[in-house]
């Protein structure tokens, strides 16, 4: 059995009461679960633990193969992130920022700590009150940048100089924010 920290990322239903779980743990590495009976258990899964978002200590039995399910045990809510369900344009942004971790995130690999680092700031950057626009430009950036896919040109400087929780301190100009989005785009589209 193994423990690890983890975000869920997304959650299908597989079955009656079956849970399917994509999630990041605290090493990086993307890691898809399967909870039985998780719709039914209140004692290993209670109070809608597993949702996106939500950062939970896992309790996990690992795939026997190399393609595979690993087998969730037993899960503990450490932090809900419930300000983002405040705000509709919160929780817009939040699966989005959930949506771009899953595409960089990888199975097997487990050096990539930065990007449950990076996914766990902002979606605690996200609770408070915040310039959504700014926080997805840091956001965005911090990830394609510790992913090796953007090189760390002067327009970015600002941006990788600072921790997403002080994205807050910033006021780009309208073409500041087309000239780092247009950036980005091309970066994401590679």
């Amino acid at each position: 059995m193994i423990t690890d920290k983890a975000i869920i990322l997304k959650t299908l239903k597989h079955g009656e009461s079956d849970l399917v779980i994509h999630a990041i743990t605290s090493q990086g590495e993307k890691i898809p679960l399967f909870a039985r009976s998780a719709l039914k258990s209140k004692k290993r899964f209670g109070g809608g633990i597993l949702e996106p978002t939500h950062c939970v200590q896992i309790h996990y039995k690992p795939q026997k193969a190399e393609v595979g399910l690993s087998t969730l045990l037993e899960a503990d809510l450490v932090h809900d992130f419930s300000g983002i369900r405040t705000d509709y344009s919160k929780l817009e942004l939040a699966f989005y920022f959930l949506k771009f971790i899953e595409r960089y995130a990888q199975e097997g690999l487990e050096d990539n700590e930065a990007l449950y680092k990076i996914l766990g700031n902002g979606l605690k950057a996200l609770e408070s009150d915040c310039d959504l626009e700014t926080l997805r430009l840091f956001f965005e950036v911090k990830v394609l940048y510790s992913q090796g896919v953007l090189s760390p040109m002067s327009e970015l400087q600002q941006i990788l100089a600072h921790r997403i929780s002080e994205h807050g301190r910033f006021q780009f100009s309208v073409q500041q924010r087309s000239d780092i989005g247009r950036i980005v785009r091309e970066a994401h589209q590679i």
